[in-house]
């Protein structure tokens, strides 16, 4: 399961760069967000399944993580090229702060063992 998370986002990373040289209109700031996005998730996700973490949050991280994830991905192609007042960027920070605090709190939640 491990290798399948790695594998897929490595190919949408790769697809994504593809993409980005063909359509004229997909700048490069959005096409470098957007692979950060998949690599920031695929690392989520890999870290989730190479932890131990309960059965129950793992399948529900396994289920939010790549949803969180997707959203992240549409607000990163569909935003302005720029930073200064860009409120997709706020948007995509506080999913990311949303999935990092559910990480956290599926691994404080653990007995002690």
């Amino acid at each position: 399961m491990r290798k399948i998370f790695l594998s897929i986002g490595i190919v949408i990373i790769i697809i994504n760069s593809i993409i980005y040289s063909f359509i004229s209109t997909y700048t490069l700031f959005n096409c470098l967000v957007s692979n950060s996005i998949v690599l920031l998730n695929t690392i989520f996700l890999y870290y989730i399944s190479v932890k131990k973490i309960t059965d129950g949050f793992k399948v529900a991280l396994s289920f939010l993580v790549p949803i969180l994830g997707l959203i992240n991905f549409v607000l990163a192609i569909t935003m302005h090229n720029q930073i200064k007042d860009n409120y997709y960027i706020l948007f995509i920070l506080l999913i990311f702060g949303l999935q990092l605090l559910l990480i956290l709190i599926s691994r404080l939640m653990q007995p002690f063992r």
